[in-house]
């Protein structure tokens, strides 16, 4: 069904196309019939027959108001400014099934083809769509803090402020739908991550990396552009980098709007707490952390809590619960090593960050995981990252609960350079094998 109207239906110019071969051609003026044609049949029919003329891509009928004469008194509508193509008599019903391309000619009435581009645009274009960042369609997931949403922006604060890599959203991610053949998405580096930085995020679709996204350590605006062979429904996945402060300013489409993904709210929640090795460095970029390939993996929401260069924060177990995680990871050590921190206070430390976790969550599993293996020449102080190892792990016993776990650090990578790139941070390699390796180890 094809039908140009003025916005209403009281002045309509139809053309009805059988899928079994029937067409009609009606105009409608004042909300009365003035044509009605359908071949072969002489009364005035809204029923549609077979066409005078049709085939596999086309279906045709002469204007004839009476069968077998030509009505030259005919008064066609003014102000028809919408054209409507579907299904059903108003051209308003879904038709059931998948457009993937449709070819519209407008022509004037001696039948010259209209191509002017300021009324059409240039051949093949297809009108730009901008779509505001804080659209209901796209949903967002995998964070933990404060999301901040308007017109202009999308941005993220997580709860412990520490070091300014509150800024950074490890794992956060945005998701939408659409058909567009092309699309853009906007960002801005708000350049508020001052410590370590790696500014490479990641771009899914429908589940597989598309491609990567990156930021220079400054102030500043960029975008991405997508291209795709087909208008196939695709889902587009966002997902920001682990060391950089990055602002979603929408999305721009072309000839098909955006609709909305299917939530990820019922996945489970895996928090990870820790320092620098929880919240991704070495990695090159946030796709090849632990943290992200094991929710990957297990289908887990990546709910990121890992500080760069923190110890351990007995108040931070509370953090932990705000986090709201039906799995839990925990790691510090090699902060406490650097600072020397007394044996007994680490533990005490670790101890109450767990009880605080506990009085919320008596439950949830929590992983405690103890060091990666660390190079002699990062470990030359007195009391080495071992007496750290054996203090998380007189924690764990000392507050006793089944669903407290321990995970030995020194069984999830190689212990040499070839994982642990710089002797203390797993780098790529090391990070798959520790996804790998404690996959088998952690359930919900």
């Amino acid at each position: 069904m094809a039908q140009i109207d003025d916005g209403t239906t009281t002045n309509t110019i139809v053309a009805c196309l059988s899928s079994i071969g029937g067409a009609q051609l009606a105009i409608t003026t004042a909300s009365a019939v003035v044509a009605n044609v359908l071949p072969g049949v002489a009364a005035v029919d809204k029923v549609c027959r077979v066409a005078a003329s049709w085939g596999p891509n086309y279906a045709q009928a002469a204007l004839d108001g009476t069968l077998g004469m030509q009505d030259n008194a005919l008064t066609v509508p003014s102000g028809l400014t919408t054209l409507r193509i579907g299904s059903g008599l108003a051209g308003t019903a879904s038709f059931g099934g998948v457009i993937s391309n449709l070819g519209l000619v407008l022509r004037t009435m001696d039948g010259t083809e209209l191509t002017a581009v300021s009324n059409f645009g240039l051949p093949g274009s297809e009108p730009a769509i901008d779509i505001a960042p804080n659209d209901g369609r796209i949903l967002d997931s995998d964070y933990a803090g404060t999301l901040t949403a308007t017109a202009q922006q999308v941005s993220g604060v997580r709860p412990i402020s520490f070091g300014n890599y509150q800024y950074a959203n490890p794992g956060w991610r945005r998701r939408f739908r659409t058909r567009s053949r092309s699309l853009v998405l906007h960002f801005q580096n708000l350049n508020l991550v001052s410590g370590s930085y790696n500014g490479k995020g990641a771009i899914y679709v429908d589940g597989v990396l598309k491609t990567y996204f990156t930021s220079p350590q400054a102030l500043g605006k960029f975008l991405v552009r997508l291209d795709f062979s087909s208008n196939a429904d695709r889902e587009i996945e966002i997902v920001m980098p682990h060391s950089a402060a990055i602002a979603h300013l929408g999305v721009t489409t072309y000839g098909a709007p955006i609709t909305a993904p299917t939530s990820r709210a019922a996945l489970p929640r895996a928090a990870f707490l820790g320092d620098s090795r929880f919240q991704g460095f070495n990695a090159t970029g946030i796709d090849k952390t632990w943290m992200e390939i094991l929710c990957r993996a297990k289908g887990w929401q990546h709910i990121n809590l890992g500080y760069g260069s923190s110890g351990v924060t007995s108040a931070w177990g509370t953090d932990l619960v705000n986090a709201n995680p039906d799995v839990a990871f925990v790691m510090f050590d090699y902060n406490n090593r650097s600072a020397q921190t007394s044996l007994l206070g680490f533990k005490n430390s670790y101890k109450t960050l767990i009880t605080n976790f506990r009085a919320v969550k008596p439950t949830t599993k929590l992983y405690a995981v103890t060091s990666n293996w660390i190079d002699t020449a990062q470990d030359a102080l007195p009391l080495k990252i071992a007496d750290y190892r054996q203090a998380t792990a007189d924690a764990l016993t000392e507050v006793a609960d089944a669903n407290n776990i321990l995970i030995d650090g020194l069984t999830l990578t190689a212990n040499s350079t070839a994982s642990i790139g710089d002797g203390i941070h797993p780098n790529d390699v090391g990070e798959a094998e520790w996804a790998a390796d404690i996959a088998p180890l952690v359930s919900v």
